[in-house]
């Protein structure tokens, strides 16, 4: 049991913040803590309120229930609050503070409330700038307002930061960027786990998908931002929803998070629940309304539209071309979601009619701002018609296992020269927003087939920051650390996990791949401001989050 409340001061190191904030944390990450009391927080003139969460349990009482047990939503009701963190990454939750913003997310707040800095001074890190050589180096980085102003061996105190992070024995890189998530359904991670065939999973995701209200759509994108730079995670190219996507927007906006996004396109879809169709010219508007609002908004430059659709299979002709029309007039690159659907795919080859891709390069889709999600069917034939075309492909590698879909050729890709990025898909269908994770499973899942060498830690971490940032159009403002872009940063520090080695001699490339776990992100900086640190996200009340996650969940169960 731990207590429920406490002074936890931070650690001072000649006037330094130290990047662990809480110390070594030699079990489970908590410091001993005396009830009733504040959080000392350093950055903070005066000291705010908190409370401590339970550590997720090995076994938590909600796994392997089934989400259509009679029985679910007492237990849930039930339950709750002790094993509220189950929705987040269990390994994650150490510290949640509450109160230290004017509102919660709960009660709706319309700017971010970071740690907002004019400068911040990240010293003695080992730094991954991502460019030149890519050779790590021993540097100082400093920050001023949200642009990376320096990078010197030594940078002085009088520069006067508003803050510095003693980055000691840690690696500084690029803030990572992942092309495919589905912020909206974080809610329902799990949810369908125990469902192996493809059908029944569809019919039951789309039937809790169905009963979300706008709020439910706010809470859940909230829930899979926090999970996000809990990972390092910086950007995300988000696959959009049909319903109350202005919602993840809004979400992204309140924490201060980097988005890309849109409303899903759909209208070949008369086995969906009714609330989720609308007629294609009511679809256009939406997505059309979207844009404009997105355009206009001054969450300086965080926020940019795109144009989205779901399985290519379930868009008519005319949903594709609008969607093709829509992107190029705007200039917005355009996803489309490949099937995954085995029988789907088998059965339209048998029947010998137009494939998926030799639709989609006869309507003109396919082109330098296309990303194509999901390539686990594409035939050889079809990888040449996408390389040709200059599309990109998006990866939801760990989804692929955990599914049973075959996994997309990746190392050809790349050696045929069509940029590979990864993605998450959806938390319904087996995504989970573990960026560490995902970063040694691409660079190991590949070898049993294409050999030790079919994909390199270099080339992974690569693929999701400056090679990630050039296919999405944003390499000009993040993806490398260099004076002039945005501060859109992550320290990781290898040695918090135990099981690491503690050689610092070891390639730090190496490390991050295939030895760094969400434990072992110590901050995550987007836009020159602390959205994470010290085991506890600064942009959100998310002690309260994860309580009406809880809540939510329980009343989208009791109305399927």
């Amino acid at each position: 049991m731990l207590p429920q409340g406490g002074v936890v001061p931070r650690q001072r190191r000649c006037g330094k913040v130290d990047a662990r904030g809480l110390g070594k944390r030699p079990d489970n990450g908590l410091q001993k803590v005396r009830p009733g009391g504040v959080f000392a927080k350093q950055d903070y003139h005066a000291p705010v309120p908190y409370v401590v969460a339970r550590v997720h349990p090995p076994h938590n009482v909600l796994d392997g229930l089934r989400p259509h047990s009679r029985d679910l939503p007492h237990c849930l009701q039930h339950h709750c609050l002790t094993h509220a963190s189950y929705l987040l990454d269990p390994t994650s939750i150490h510290v949640l503070a509450a109160g230290l913003f004017d509102k919660g997310f709960h009660s709706g707040y319309n700017s971010w409330h970071g740690q907002l800095m004019n400068k911040l001074l990240i010293k003695n890190g080992t730094l991954l700038t991502m460019e030149g050589d890519r050779q790590p180096r021993r540097a100082d980085l400093l920050v001023e307002g949200g642009t990376i102003k320096r990078i010197d061996t030594a940078i002085d105190r009088g520069e006067r930061p508003d803050t510095v992070i003693d980055a000691s024995g840690m690696i500084v890189l690029p803030g990572l960027i992942f092309a495919h998530s589905r912020l909206a359904f974080s809610l329902l991670r799990g949810q369908t786990d125990q469902i192996l065939d493809d059908a029944e999973r569809e019919r039951l995701a789309l039937k809790l998908i169905a009963g979300f209200s706008p709020e439910q759509v706010r809470c859940s994108a909230a829930l899979g931002i926090c999970q996000a730079v809990r990972s390092g995670i910086t950007t995300l190219f988000d696959g959009g929803a049909v319903q109350s996507a202005d919602q993840i927007f809004a979400a992204a906006r309140s924490m201060g998070f980097r988005l890309i996004g849109g409303r899903m396109l759909a209208d070949a879809t008369p086995e969906w629940p009714e609330s989720l169709r609308m007629p294609l010219r009511e679809q256009l508007a939406e997505a059309q309304s979207l844009i404009r609002a997105v355009a206009s908004d001054d969450a300086g430059g965080l926020l940019r539209s795109a144009v989205t659709t779901t399985n290519a299979l379930l868009c008519t002709d005319e949903c594709l071309s609008q969607a093709r029309a829509m992107a190029e007039g705007a200039g917005l690159p355009l996803k489309i979601i490949l099937t995954t659907d085995r029988n789907q795919v088998g059965g339209i080859r048998s029947e010998g009619g137009p494939q998926e891709l030799a639709t989609l390069d006869t309507l003109g889709i396919l082109g330098e701002r296309t990303f194509l999600v999901n390539p686990s069917f594409v035939s050889e034939l079809e990888r040449n018609l996408i390389r040709k075309a200059g599309a990109r492909v998006v990866v939801n590698v760990s989804a692929d296992l955990k599914l049973g879909r075959p996994l997309p050729r990746v190392p050809e890709f790349l050696r045929k020269g069509t940029p590979v990025l990864a993605g998450f898909d959806s938390p319904v269908y087996g995504g989970r927003m573990d960026a560490p994770r995902e970063l040694f499973i691409m660079a190991t899942a590949f070898r049993p087939t294409s050999g030790p060498q079919a994909m390199t830690p270099e080339q992974v971490l690569s693929m999701v920051t400056v090679d990630a940032a050039r296919s999405l159009g944003i390499d000009d403002i993040v993806g490398t650390l260099e004076p002039g872009k945005r501060a859109d940063i992550v320290v990781v520090d290898p040695g918090h996990d135990v099981f690491a080695q503690p050689s610092a001699h070891t390639s730090a490339t190496c490390r991050l791949v295939y030895e760094s776990s969400v434990c072992s992100i110590a901050c995550t900086i987007i836009d020159g401001n602390v959205v994470y640190r010290d085991g506890t996200v600064t942009v959100c009340d998310e002690q309260a989050l994860v309580e009406q996650a809880n809540a939510e969940l329980v009343h989208v169960l009791e109305n399927i």
